[in-house]
């Protein structure tokens, strides 16, 4: 496992607990407590005993790591990586049919549990992906095979739902601060979400915009305006992408 970040401890932990032996490379500022062996220099590793490497790296260094490890790993060892919007011709172009792309559709903060099983895993290119995306996951019916263009798909829909809804969150306490924070909604939000396990977003969609109530919409932006600029910007477009689209 290359980088011990929240991506790369998680898939450890679980593939350690799933009784795969795991190694896991890390920089030298990082300090890390497993079970498994655990090296912050890439020369320690015994490559000679090496199946797989996971590349849990920043977008950006797949490439440059995939091709430093290129050197060192035995011919048949079999590269993953883990990116969302990332293809597989990155690896493929160093390692031929030799690799591949574990993708788990979740976010993956270092310290907070995992509920492995409870979200689906994406794979591509070499059966072994798929293999070790059922042993992440526990449950085959949780994986599924997907292009590296429709995982750029998926990625961006994973930004829309849970990167952009962690900011959304963050504006409204902006909005409503000092007197209280984000917590006060979350039980609109958990109804919200409950609702969509059974109904499609068009179907459930509720609001002024949606109402066409135009009075309330131009209420809100004079407030924000006055007090909060740039969110009366955001709360504008996506007020007309809801009477535009529901």
């Amino acid at each position: 496992m290359v980088g011990a970040g929240g991506v790369g401890r998680a898939v450890a932990h679980r593939l350690h607990e799933r009784g795969i032996e795991v190694g896991l490379l890390h920089h030298p500022h990082q300090r890390v407590e497993a079970a498994f062996p655990c090296w912050s220099e890439m020369e320690s590793i015994p490559f000679a005993e090496v199946e797989g490497a996971f590349l849990c790296v920043k977008d950006s260094q797949i490439r440059s790591v995939a091709e430093r490890l290129s050197s060192y790993l035995p011919s048949e060892a079999v590269v993953i990586h883990t990116a969302g919007s990332v293809p597989l011709s990155v690896l493929s172009g160093i390692f031929g049919e030799r690799c591949g792309v574990v993708y788990p559709l979740q976010s993956f903060i270092q310290g907070q549990a995992v509920e492995w099983g409870s979200f689906p895993i994406f794979w591509e290119g070499h059966p072994q992906a798929r293999l070790w995306a059922v042993a992440l996951a526990q449950r085959e019916e949780s994986v599924y095979e997907a292009s590296s263009e429709a995982r750029l798909r998926l990625h961006i829909g994973a930004v829309f739902t849970a990167n952009f809804l962690n900011a959304l969150f963050q504006m409204a306490h902006t909005v409503v601060g000092p007197e209280w924070d984000w917590r006060i909604y979350l039980p609109l939000a958990r109804t919200i979400i409950s609702r969509l396990h059974e109904n499609s977003p068009l179907l459930l969609q509720t609001g002024p915009a949606r109402r066409g109530d135009v009075a309330t919409v131009a209420k809100h932006l004079a407030y924000l305006a006055h007090r909060h600029p740039d969110l009366g910007e955001i709360y504008q477009k996506v007020s007309a992408y809801i009477q535009q689209h529901f």
